[in-house]
């Protein structure tokens, strides 16, 4: 980019702008040295970084770069392997911390954020690094004792040594002192020894090292020789103290260099992002739209290569700022305006050149949407007169000369600024000279905006192809310029106008209208006309627009209205919908309940029956096996009537007896000996004690046996179990109601068998479900008188207690 024109339309104020929003060393060297871009691609990076730096702004608006000092000194001194002091190495772990902080901000965004993720996925992780610095030298700048074990070990020496020192020495003040040797008693240091006052004419009283005197020569400052040793051993000690030191920190430093490369890498990542930021804050301070945090850029590069400009303002103007709009395309690449003086054609002309600056250098622009922007190879402007924004005065000679300059290198791609054009010499000289010039750079296919208050040049863009009259609008009642630029009309210059208003007297004003030219005041007057039927014009385009605006005010009103009707209508459908729903819910709710009802009681009828079926079988069976035990019992009693005594010591062999809770008697196989005797049960022989022995068998029963012994010597004598024990409880925790229930029926016809009374039925508290389940079986059970709750300390409510019948 032509290096005059940037400075001619001011970039680099906007630059030093720029810089101030910078937080980083690197962001202030890149900020300063960034300038336009001629390619395309580059320059929509740029602007997609500023972009993002707006959406980041949104994501996290706390976000800051955070502390990062330079330290290319620092990297560069430990790449030679030199010793940093610790408050260099304290700045390096501080921009570490900042390079990760970035990096675990913006990194993971990659979807939000593209490009500056890509940025800080470039930054290394440097946690090993600064957990090793943070471990090694304290927040003051200081490497504590456990650095190192030698460190520690050297500066516990160092302490130890001190304090002997120390109480040598004020051994040795106290006796100074109380021999008038020494005035005060004050221990301090002179070149790393520790001294002690004393009087100059008591020197020879305390053998000593003098290691300085007082200003006024009264007092000596020595180093008794009693603890000259011990300073000797305190300052070897502060040596090798100071030596651990320096290989730890020469460790650290080795590590630093090693990671040059990568932390210089990750200021730059650093450094780019801060760049981005501060574009992005730079346009919130200029109030520019453009480029918006999700922007597509499609405004910037087009194919067509169109230079429009909507609603743009200067970004260093200040107050209350006029926009502008204007347009170059292919078929209009030149834009001429005229008007009056401080009307704001300079404005204007800067305005799209700086615009045009800062959008390929990737900075927001102060223009609404719909603006589009070519991408220049350069762009070359001659601005200066006693107008302008900065009062920068020319000479003809100097805009000939730059002209020649611009000429030469103005082509295809290129934007031309031209101020003036034609002013400071002859104005029938300048005026063709301006033709000749604008045809020129027309032929040169390059694009021009150029102000000029020569008429002939009105007439010439009027009559030429590919130029477009601009004014400066002025307003002829108030005699004010308005600072609108009106494309497709040339402006009147308003000299003798402004003139007036400036307060030139009334008959200067009349002679200077009588001496105009008739030429001049006939292109005037038909400029006026042209002005005042433009204006017509608009008054009336302007009557229309609030026609049409009213028009579509009612239209909108009315469709308003009809949607806040259907919208109504909507709402009412959707309310009958609803009741109508909530009804049929309703019913389907009442419907199902008394289903339900049905349901239960069928099931509750079907229960009943079953439940009476099954209390007619229990009742059965228990009648039979209660007329089953009292045949048995009688029976057992008319056997006992029958059966002798028995005499343990008369039983002999081939007797038969009974034994307890058997019903087959056995064969006594041998006499009784020591309470005992052996008795042959069936194919079982047994021994068992005399007690157990009910009755002897009858002589029936020992001849049947008899028969049946002779009939088959193979034959097996039939003895029936005794009724299994259950036990007196059982413990139904963890089961189901369908698995439990037949296990507390089969619990309850076993225990009866055994002859139990009273049992426990464990099921838990839990829901109660199981409990009453249980409950309501042994309430209808033939087997069951009654049953309660255990006692609290024996289960409470989780245990059943049952009384069985018999």
């Amino acid at each position: 980019m032509d290096a005059k024109s940037i400075e001619t339309l001011e970039f680099p104020k906007l630059i030093e702008r720029l810089v101030a929003q910078c937080g980083s060393p690197g962001g202030v060297e890149l900020a300063g040295a960034l300038r336009p871009s001629a390619d395309v691609d580059e320059v929509r990076r740029r602007l997609s970084e500023t972009s993002e730096a707006r959406a980041l702004a949104q994501l996290k608006p706390n976000f800051r770069i955070g502390q990062a000092p330079a330290i290319e000194g620092q990297l560069q001194s430990a790449t030679r392997s030199a010793v940093l002091p610790s408050s260099e190495i304290l700045e390096v772990a501080i921009l570490l911390r900042t390079a990760r902080h970035v990096r675990n901000q913006i990194a993971p965004l990659g979807r939000e954020l593209p490009q500056l993720s890509r940025l800080a996925q470039r930054i290394a992780d440097f946690s090993p690094l600064i957990g090793e610095i943070e471990s090694t030298i304290d927040e003051r700048g200081e490497v504590p004792d456990d650095a190192s074990a030698a460190l520690a070990e050297a500066r516990a020496r160092i302490r130890t040594i001190q304090n002997r020192l120390e109480q040598q020495l004020e051994r040795t003040l106290r006796h100074a002192v109380s021999e008038g040797i020494a005035q005060e008693s004050l221990i301090t240091e002179r070149d790393g020894r520790y001294v002690i006052p004393i009087k100059a004419e008591s020197r020879g009283s305390l053998p000593s090292v003098v290691h300085d005197v007082s200003s006024s020569g009264a007092t000596l400052f020595v180093e008794p020789l009693a603890v000259v040793e011990l300073g000797n051993r305190l300052r070897e000690a502060h040596r090798e103290e100071e030596r651990e030191v320096e290989r730890i920190l020469r460790a650290l430093c080795a590590a630093i260099g090693g990671e040059a490369g990568a932390i210089r890498a990750a200021i730059r990542c650093i450094s780019a992002i801060d760049l981005a930021q501060a574009k992005a804050r730079l346009g919130a301070e200029l109030d520019a739209p453009l480029p918006s945090s999700d922007d597509s850029l499609s405004w910037i590069g087009g194919e067509a290569g169109d230079l429009v400009l909507h609603s743009a303002r200067h970004p260093l103007l200040t107050g209350a700022v006029v926009p502008i709009s204007t347009q170059l395309t292919a078929e209009s690449r030149c834009v001429l305006i005229t008007g009056p003086n401080t009307g704001g054609k300079t404005v204007a002309l800067k305005t799209a050149g700086l615009l045009c600056l800062m959008a390929q250098a990737g900075l927001p622009i102060p223009a609404e949407t719909g603006s589009q922007l070519p991408v220049f190879e350069d762009i070359f402007a001659d601005i200066g007169d006693e107008q302008s924004i900065e009062q920068s005065l020319s000479t003809f000679s100097a805009h000939m000369t730059n002209m020649v300059r611009i000429i030469e290198s103005a082509g295809p791609g290129t934007l031309v600024l031209l101020d003036e054009l034609g002013a400071g010499t002859d104005p029938g000289e300048g005026a063709a000279l301006a033709r000749a010039l604008l045809q020129e750079l027309l032929e040169a296919d390059c694009m021009v905006v150029a102000t000029t208050h020569h008429g002939e040049l009105k007439v010439f863009a009027h009559a030429t192809e590919g130029i477009v009259n601009a004014s400066a609008e002025f307003d002829a009642v108030s005699l004010q310029p308005t600072y609108r630029l009106l494309m497709g009309t040339p402006g009147r210059s308003n000299a003798l106008a402004i003139a007036q208003r400036l307060g030139m007297p009334a008959r200067v004003i009349a002679r200077a209208r009588d001496g105009s030219s008739t030429d001049a005041a006939t292109m005037e007057q038909l400029l006026g006309e042209l002005q005042r039927e433009r204006d017509a014009l608009q008054e009336q385009v302007r009557a229309e627009r609030i026609a049409r605006d009213e028009a579509e005010q009612i239209r909108e009103q009315l469709a308003a209205r009809r949607e806040e009707a259907e919208a109504e209508r909507d709402a009412m459908l959707a309310r009958t919908e609803r009741l109508m729903e909530d009804e049929l819910a309703a019913l389907r709710r009442e419907s199902r309940q008394t289903l339900k009802q049905l349901e239960e009681q069928r099931s509750r009828e079907r229960a009943a029956e079953m439940l009476d079926e099954r209390s007619s079988k229990e009742r059965q069976r228990l009648e039979r096996v209660r007329r089953e035990r009292t045949q048995q019992r009688r029976r057992r009693e008319a056997e006992r009537a029958e059966a002798p005594e028995v005499d343990a010591g008369q039983l002999q062999a081939g007797d038969f007896v009974y034994l307890r809770g058997l019903q087959e008697p056995g064969e006594v196989l041998s006499a009784a000996r020591n309470g005992s005797l052996e008795v042959q049960l069936g194919t079982l022989k047994t021994r068992v004690r005399v007690e157990q022995i009910e009755r002897l068998a009858p002589a029936a029963a020992r001849r049947a046996e008899d028969g049946a012994g002779r009939r088959t010597s193979s034959s097996v004598v039939s003895v029936p179990r005794p009724p299994v024990d259950p036990g007196s409880k059982i413990d139904l925790r963890g089961r189901v109601t369908d698995e439990a229930l037949p296990m507390v029926d089969s619990f309850l016809d076993l225990a009866y068998r055994a002859g139990q009374t009273r049992l426990e039925v464990v099921h838990g508290k839990g829901t109660g479900a199981l409990r009453r389940a249980v409950r309501e079986m042994l309430r209808t059970h033939p087997l069951v008188t009654n049953f309660e709750s255990a006692e609290p300390k024996q289960g409470g409510d989780g245990v059943t207690i049952v009384r069985m019948v018999g």
